[in-house]
């Protein structure tokens, strides 16, 4: 089976910088706390930095400041948010202006907020945007450009919108040089850290689970219930720090709310050690789950983004396996009956073809050509066959050369005619027809020719049209 390629550090930079991150961390947990105005302190249940609370003899227990700061006039922008409700989901996204203007954040807060993305639950998830620029004006701007189009977001208390409270930055005049990095790209990176570490703390306290994204993304349809049944999942299934919606970047990692205030405080620590999405990696390492990722089988997140806010910065990624499709996760393929040949790997595969987030993994027994079918319970005009197979952790197991082929002249299980309605094949391991004729058929039979590997597939979607 495929195992999905990552971008990661390598192993011994990656040990050493676990160790010296351990020995900080103590040598600035046991130290005792000077005057210096960066420097966290706790004092009884609310939190602040030296240059707010200034209480002598107090240990570091937490980069967060008190829920009173965090929701006053200095950092928030925009808010009707009541301070009692607790929502089942918070989801952050930091932004910082490009120089092509905020067109990326605008798709973004669009692509979350329609109801063919978010359906109608939108009552208990908040959208928390933190406006990260240095210039005053900018944020300023940018604020009421977001009001402007989502007043009714921000009324009905699913939208905040804010800023770094402006004491929470340390210094930035001696940051670590590492990795090679230029003088500008360390502070853009160190600073970057501190905004997800006060992003973390504003969120943290607010609700059950935790969504970080970055400002350039789009959200696949009917994502908000996808991430709940992604969840719900692993909940019943095993303890976790970190599921991953999608796979790039700081892009769709899903914490339990709990855990932000302890996300925060670490990456304060070590804002000028690594970039954000390394820190993440070394945190989750520290909590024991390294080498052991909770992807879901397609992204629930796809990055739009070209242009960095770091200036001269081109990034072209793209999720390998982003899930655009909702027909088979809302239950709506017709009812059938589903077969194949294929050896199954503790998988059914009806979880492919029915409602949910379920999929199907197999191989071909002592041949490399194999057969799944679907036999509907009655006959009905096609309008559209998607077959998705591979996945985030399943880059290799997809099928790379297969045709569909519709029945009719059914009997009991099978159909006794078969032909192929189209020369498409799969391409990337997707197969993508669509019937302008809407061809009434009883049965589908997906071919799968010269096959090696193992099958993984995705899910199965079939749009019936009006009779």
């Amino acid at each position: 089976m495929g195992l999905l390629s990552r971008r990661r550090i390598p192993t011994l930079i990656q040990f050493i910088l676990l160790i010296t991150l351990v020995f900080l961390m103590l040598t600035f947990l046991l130290r005792p706390v000077s005057n210096h105005p960066d420097e966290i302190k706790y004092f009884g249940q609310n939190i602040g930095t030296a240059a707010v609370l200034k209480s002598e003899g107090l240990s570091l227990s937490s980069a967060c400041l008190s829920r009173d700061i965090l929701n006053s006039h200095e950092v928030q922008l925009y808010s009707n948010r009541l301070p009692s409700k607790q929502y089942y989901l918070t989801i952050a996204i930091p932004t910082i202006a490009r120089e092509i203007g905020n067109k990326y954040l605008m798709k973004t807060l669009s692509s979350l907020t329609t109801n063919q993305t978010v359906g109608r639950s939108k009552t208990d998830l908040l959208i928390v945007v933190q406006l990260g620029d240095e210039d005053q004006d900018k944020r300023t701007k940018l604020a009421a450009e977001i009001k402007e189009k989502y007043a009714h977001l921000i009324n009905e208390g699913i939208l905040d919108i804010i800023q770094v409270y402006p004491k929470y930055y340390p210094s930035f005049d001696k940051l670590k040089r590492r990795f090679g990095d230029s003088k500008l790209r360390v502070k853009w990176r160190s600073k970057q850290v501190i905004d997800f570490s006060f992003l973390s703390c504003y969120c943290y306290g607010l609700g059950k689970y935790h969504l970080q994204l970055e400002d350039d993304v789009i959200a696949s349809p009917y994502y908000y219930h996808k991430l709940k049944d992604f969840i719900q999942h692993y909940e019943a299934k095993e303890k976790w720090f970190t599921l991953d919606a999608s796979v790039l970047g700081y892009i769709g990692k899903v914490y339990h709310n709990y855990d932000l205030n302890e996300i925060a405080s670490f990456y304060y620590i070590f804002f000028d050690e690594m970039p954000v999405d390394w820190m993440e990696y070394t945190w989750r390492e520290i909590k024991g789950q390294s080498g052991r990722w909770r992807f879901r089988a397609a992204s629930l997140f796809q990055h739009i983004g070209l242009v960095s806010s770091l200036q001269n910065k081109k990034q072209k990624s793209k999720e390998p396996y982003f899930d655009n499709q909702t027909q088979k996760f809302l239950g709506l393929n017709p009812p059938a009956k589903v077969q194949t040949d294929l050896i199954a790997e503790k998988t059914k595969l009806k979880a492919a073809y029915e409602q949910g987030g379920g999929y199907f993994w197999g191989r071909c027994h002592h041949k490399s050509n194999c057969f799944i079918k679907i036999i509907f319970e009655k006959a009905l005009p096609l309008q559209r066959v998607v077959v998705e197979t591979g996945g985030n952790f399943a880059t290799n197991d997809t099928i790379h050369h297969g045709s569909l082929k519709i029945g009719t002249y059914p009997n009991i299980n099978d159909c006794v005619h078969y032909e192929t309605p189209s020369p498409e094949t799969f391409k990337k391991g997707t197969l993508d027809i669509v019937f302008p004729q809407k061809q009434t058929v009883n049965c589908l039979r997906i071919e799968i020719q010269r096959q090696q590997e193992w099958v993984f597939i995705r899910e199965i979607n079939v749009w019936p049209g009006r009779s």
